[in-house]
């Protein structure tokens, strides 16, 4: 299926998500917002301590993006808790899903430190052989 602009939508869409996922901090909010609502300090924390430009940045953008919402608890002074919305748990949901069929893979004929992710254990070997 093509698009207007000559790519396909898959494509695009792809596009899209890994402009999403690729911000520096976007995965570790994700995950920190995995295990429920949370405060910007705590959440901080569960992310391992982000700047507090760099995340607030980051929940603005995940934020419009749909994959969070900011709720206030009412309280003195009033306290912003972040949750991920459906589409955000959908998005956790596959991004745990990828998660558990990522092997690592060291090659075993260079001295470099050549240590890579894979889904396929055994091409990533024998690729890793035929170029180190």
């Amino acid at each position: 299926m093509s698009d207007d602009s000559g790519g396909t939508t898959w494509q695009r869409r792809l596009d899209d998500l890994h402009g999403t996922l690729s911000g520096k901090w976007a995965l570790h909010v994700l995950r920190g917002l995995a295990d429920g609502p949370v405060g910007f300090g705590d959440l901080r924390e569960r992310v391992g301590g982000a700047p507090e430009k760099s995340l607030a940045r980051r929940l603005r953008e995940l934020r419009c993006r749909g994959l969070l919402v900011r709720e206030y608890e009412p309280a003195s002074p009033p306290m912003a808790r972040y949750r991920l919305t459906e589409e955000g748990e959908r998005l956790v949901d596959l991004l745990r899903g990828v998660e558990s069929e990522v092997e690592y893979v060291d090659c075993e004929s260079c001295a470099d430190d050549c240590r890579v992710a894979t889904v396929n254990p055994d091409a990533t070997r024998t690729a890793m052989a035929e170029e180190c």
